[in-house]
């Protein structure tokens, strides 16, 4: 990786990430703009790889994604091409919701 190929921003994520000890290699690419390294960034420190997702996705839809994936949730209900991220904003807190009514559940 050579720092030549990104802009100022880019640069930006890839030092911060670097001085937090992350490597940035799944996500520090030319191509991909600084606002989804940000949140690839940000998923790395929770130790949530999003590097299959970067391309498909934009940076709000990819923090929806950051979320199900914090969350448990099954990512192939959220994570689908085509969805506007308020539709995957949406599923994810259905979801969700589900999630705890079966939590409360299996805790009875």
């Amino acid at each position: 990786m050579h720092l030549k190929e990104f802009n100022i921003y880019q640069q930006e994520v890839i030092n911060n990430s670097l001085s937090d000890g992350l490597d940035p290699s799944s996500f520090a690419k030319p191509h991909i703009n600084q606002f989804k390294m940000q949140v690839a960034a940000h998923a790395l420190q929770q130790g949530i790889n999003l590097a299959p997702y970067l391309e498909n996705f934009d940076f709000i839809e990819l923090n929806e994604i950051r979320l199900a994936i914090k969350s448990n949730l099954n990512i192939e209900e959220i994570a689908i091409r085509g969805l506007s991220s308020d539709e995957m904003h949406t599923r994810r807190l259905k979801m969700l919701k589900i999630s705890k009514v079966e939590s409360k559940i299996e805790a009875a």
